[in-house]
Order: structure tokens, then sequence, then C-alpha cells
């Protein structure tokens, strides 16, 4: 997996023979509702503005913003809460997300499971703290409770991951100092 936030980017790589966790699971973008208890996640939902938000592996890429922007009923992603897609007032774009009141969040479709895929996303806020990303599958005795997260945690950028042996926090290294705006 590989994220990358203004041309710096961080690679983690983990060997998981015949999983398939991404089909049976669920994805939630800018946070998550408020009947999902995840012990491992301590932020509250993001707000501020994520643009290009895509996931590619294989042949497959999906365009999160220009899905969501297809209106309910016709798009399989489905967004709940104030969401906006433009980080200016008036509405100026139709590329970007919004988050502006924490009390919203999109929910992803399921993905499928390949080989090798990337997620990218930009984003930029005035907030410290907040949950970015979290997939995940529903808790198995086989497998246990697998997910990943991104996350904001006094401005600086983590990946959460646990492919059931317990959960690894990891911290984007070699961005400059957060001032204002992460873009």
């Amino acid at each position: 997996m590989t994220l990358s936030v203004d041309n710096l980017q961080d690679e983690i790589r983990q060997y998981a023979p015949e999983i398939d966790w991404l089909v049976n699971s669920f994805a939630y973008l800018g946070g998550i509702p408020k009947d999902k208890n995840i012990p491992e996640i301590e932020v509250e939902n993001f707000r501020g503005c994520l643009k290009k938000i895509k996931y590619e592996a294989d042949a497959y890429l999906i365009n999160f913003i220009t899905l969501a922007d297809q209106g309910y009923g016709q798009s399989i992603i489905r967004s709940t809460g104030d969401l906006r897609f433009s980080c200016d007032k008036p509405v100026t774009y139709a590329d970007v997300f919004s988050f502006n009141s924490g009390q919203h969040y999109i929910t992803l479709p399921k993905w499928n499971s390949v080989a090798s895929g990337s997620l990218s996303f930009q984003l930029r806020t005035q907030e410290l703290d907040g949950l970015i990303l979290y997939h995940g599958s529903l808790p198995t005795a086989k497998t246990g409770h697998d997910y990943f997260a991104f996350e904001l945690i006094d401005g600086h950028l983590f990946m959460i991951i646990n492919l059931g042996s317990g959960h690894v926090r990891l911290q984007v290294v070699g961005f400059p100092e957060i001032n204002l705006y992460l873009i």
C-alpha cells in the first residue's frame, strides 16, 4: 500500500497469502458511523477537504469523488451528513469532498482483494485530529478483526493495520512541519 501526500510517499508491504478479507468487508471515508464501535480508532471523524481520492489495483480504477457525485440511488457510494464537493465557498470545484461538521462520512463499496494496488488521496485541514479512512471486515472466529485505517493525530498522519495478529500503528515520516494545512 502506498500513501502519497505532496509528492512524498511511504509504502507498506505485508505478505498475507490466501486472504479474502477485502471482499467481505466495509469501508468508510472521512469517518465511521457512530454505531460502529472500533476500540483501536481513537479519533473523531475527519474535518477538512480530501482531493483526488482513488483506488487502483491491477485493471481496476475507482474514482470515489466521481461516483459520489452521481447522486443517491445512482452510485455504489453512499454519503451521510453535510458533504460538499468543494473546499471553498461558494462551490467552485467538483473534484473534492469537504467534511465541514465532523458528523458525516461516505460508505464505500466492498473492495475486491488483489495481489497489489494503491490508494491515494490529498487532504487539507486545519484540524489536528481526525479519521480519514477506515476499511475493515466484520470479526470472525477465523480471521478476527482485520482492518486498515488512516488517521491524523496531533497533525501527524498514521496508518493502522491489523491482519489478524494485532494492530500496528505506523507514522508517516518525511513530511514538513504542518503549520496550517496538509495538502
